[in-house]
């Protein structure tokens, strides 16, 4: 007995070292994700972004793939690099989500944007998620804010209460970048949810999708805007129009597709992610088409392409994944 006494008193200091060293800070987090970032694929988009032709067709047929012509769209000048984005009216969007740290205020606290989907489910980027699955759920106290055009006046504030990230998703290839997050609505209804279903944006070419969040469009705006308020960006659906050797090469094919904004002088440029791209159907409804994922850059005085994931790809899994966690709640 006492053998086995000194022998636990010995590996105690060994024990406590290795519990440190296992424990991961979030310094530590900060570092590892952006070491995964710039491991990633290149995100700068090409020189010239996809024009319409001077005939006013956009497919090699003069066509869209379900046979509707379309007319040509141009970059438009919009707000200079210097000027905000006009704020979206207060509940325009109403599925929008804040996700935000509770240690902090929103401004600070602020991770990324989401969509509801359902009443007790929530969409994002796998990125977001990517340092509090690895901490979850001892650290991190994670919820999601609605009806918040500004972030320095949230609205309701609801727990997460389980994150479901896409089991392939590759920090180093973001590859998969989707996750969705269990909210405790506690009986209250919010939203409502923006329609999950709808048409590919791979076979939308030419449409035009509204990109919301509390991002920065231009790097310029970054010192005094810090993502603050809520955001309207509208690009064009290019299909697969900026893949190439040089460009996301390995994200084609993978649930991705192409889009442009229509400001020359704004686009996703900072704190975008997980934010919706919200499209229209053969109907005229709403639906969740895109989601900005990846990192984007701070766009040039001409307009170009990002990628965006295609949320279409992902919907199999997005209804399994909710099933398997309990359903979509009431």
């Amino acid at each position: 007995m006492k053998r086995a006494l000194i022998t636990i008193a010995l590996l105690a200091p060994l024990l406590a070292t290795a519990e440190r060293a296992l424990a991961i800070t979030r310094e530590e987090d900060i570092i590892r994700n952006l070491n995964e970032t710039f491991k990633a694929p290149s995100v700068f988009p090409p020189n010239s972004a996809l024009r319409p032709n001077s005939d006013g067709t956009r497919d090699h047929n003069g066509t869209n793939h379900d046979g509707r012509v379309t007319t040509p769209l141009g970059p438009d000048e919009g707000a200079p690099p210097e000027q905000l984005l006009d704020i979206v009216p207060e509940r325009t969007f109403p599925f929008l989500v804040a996700i935000v740290e509770n240690q902090r205020p929103p401004q600070e606290g602020y991770v990324c944007a989401g969509t509801l989907i359902a009443p007790q489910w929530v969409v994002t980027a796998a990125h977001c998620t990517f340092t509090w699955v690895r901490r979850w759920p001892v650290d991190p106290e994670v919820f999601v804010l609605f009806n918040t055009t500004r972030l320095s006046l949230p609205g309701p504030k609801i727990a997460v209460s389980k994150i479901v990230p896409h089991p392939q998703y590759d920090a180093r290839t973001l590859k998969n970048d989707i996750a969705l997050l269990k909210i405790d609505t506690k009986g209250q209804s919010f939203g409502p949810p923006l329609k999950l279903e709808g048409p590919s944006p791979i076979t939308r070419r030419g449409d035009i999708g509204h990109v919301v969040g509390w991002g920065v469009t231009n790097l310029e705006l970054l010192s005094r805007q810090k993502g603050e308020v809520q955001q309207l960006l509208q690009v064009a659906v290019r299909g697969d129009a900026c893949f190439s050797a040089g460009n996301f090469p390995r994200l084609k094919g993978a649930g991705v597709f192409c889009a442009s904004s229509l400001a020359a002088h704004h686009d996703v440029c900072y704190r975008f992610g997980g934010g919706p791209m919200i499209l229209r159907d053969l109907r005229g409804e709403r639906y969740l088409g895109g989601m900005v994922s990846w990192p984007a850059v701070c766009p040039p005085a001409v307009d170009k392409m990002n990628a965006y994931l295609d949320v279409q790809h992902f919907v199999p899994w997005i209804k399994s994944a909710i099933a398997a966690n309990g359903g979509p709640g009431k």
